[in-house]
């Protein structure tokens, strides 16, 4: 995923609530990204959480919406790799 789609996806996703059941998949994931996408999250969905935990939807974090459009995706990098 490129930044630019990272961003759009991010608009994209909605945040869903968590059952709080693991799959076998998920109790065998490496990151946060290949958990979610073994919760049977959307990729959308995955880049729409990482941005609403960074602040990026709320109107006065002109920071992180800069950034975001910029591309800069720090979120990316934190669910491939955490």
């Amino acid at each position: 995923m490129t930044k630019a789609e990272f961003a759009k996806a991010a608009d994209e996703g909605q945040l869903r609530k968590a059952t709080g059941k693991f799959t076998a998949e998920e109790k065998k994931a490496k990151t946060p990204l290949t958990a979610g996408k073994a919760a049977g999250y959307s990729d959308a969905d995955i880049a729409h959480f990482y941005v609403s935990r960074r602040g990026g939807f709320m109107p006065e974090n002109k920071y992180v919406q800069g950034e975001i459009a910029k591309g800069y995706t720090p979120t990316m990098s934190d669910a491939r790799n955490s």
